[in-house]
């Protein structure tokens, strides 16, 4: 017990910061994911799975981490104050123990609902088959080659067409979306990729060609209705087009899809057309 009582606090003082910041390195780490790390998986397969983990990961790090970080917050302030103000110290202990009170009535909703996020995201991460992409990408690492198509048929994209995705999206990159269309419109009625029908939606859109956009748009729903970020881009086709009903139907599907649609965008929305009730 003396050992303990000696050891303790100086034990908590060292292993609680490091995983604190463990636990925010890897809320970090989701965010810094990229699409490119995963060989064959949708952009908005890949969009929608990392939006979902990040918010299950920051829902679990604030749940866990707030009632440490206010108890040590307060505990400091009490420590400060000791021997010059009895009654100030008191009302800091007080405060803090009716916090932590208040704080385990919620606790178990509020880790209930990071679990529930945190299920979601694992069921995006099946549907986007990451685990087979990491497969793909370790079997390339260790034999210096590509997988046949017939060990992963969802993960390896069609050569060509992988090939003109990532040229088109340079091309993007470089403001010049004539070229990306032509880079892609020869695929489109040739294969039903949502990734190449979203790319040419977008290069479309960027060219002024509102129509086509919407049409191309539109047809990569039919083909994956619950990737949120194509619903995003469509509603800002919409936008430009002043189709302002249609957009707000977009935005509601963003919500369904779970996917956050930028308050800049909404806001622009709201003062053309204020949301439908």
């Amino acid at each position: 017990m003396d050992f303990l009582g000696k050891y303790a606090p100086t034990g908590a003082a060292i292993i609680v910061p490091i995983c604190f910041v463990g636990h925010w390195l890897l809320v970090r780490k989701a965010r810094r994911r990229k699409a490119t790390d995963y060989p064959g998986v949708s952009l908005w397969s890949f969009s929608d799975w990392q939006q979902a983990d990040i918010r299950a990961k920051l829902v679990f790090f604030v749940v866990v981490w707030t009632p440490v970080v206010v108890g040590v917050l307060l505990a400091a302030i009490g420590a400060a104050f000791m021997g010059v103000n009895p009654l100030l110290m008191a009302s800091i202990f007080g405060l803090m123990s009716g916090f932590l009170k208040l704080y385990m009535f919620i606790f178990l909703p509020l880790l209930l609902w990071a679990a529930w996020l945190g299920d979601k995201a694992a069921k995006l991460r099946n549907a986007a088959r990451i685990e087979q992409a990491v497969a793909n990408m370790r079997q390339q690492r260790s034999n210096g080659r590509t997988p046949s198509v017939r060990q992963h048929p969802q993960a390896v994209p069609h050569t060509s067409t992988a090939q003109a995705v990532r040229d088109a999206k340079q091309a993007l990159h470089n403001g010049k979306p004539s070229e990306a269309i032509t880079r892609l419109e020869s695929f489109r009625g040739a294969v039903e990729d949502t990734e190449v029908l979203t790319i040419l939606g977008i290069a479309y859109a960027q060219n002024g060609q509102l129509e086509l956009a919407k049409n191309a748009l539109r047809q990569a729903i039919r083909t994956q209705p619950g990737f949120g970020a194509i619903h995003y881009n469509l509603a800002m086709v919409l936008y430009r087009a002043g189709e302002y009903p249609a957009a707000w139907d977009e935005i509601g599907a963003c919500r369904t899809c779970n996917y956050n649609v930028p308050e800049q965008f909404r806001q622009q929305l709201t003062l053309a057309m204020p949301e439908p009730k």
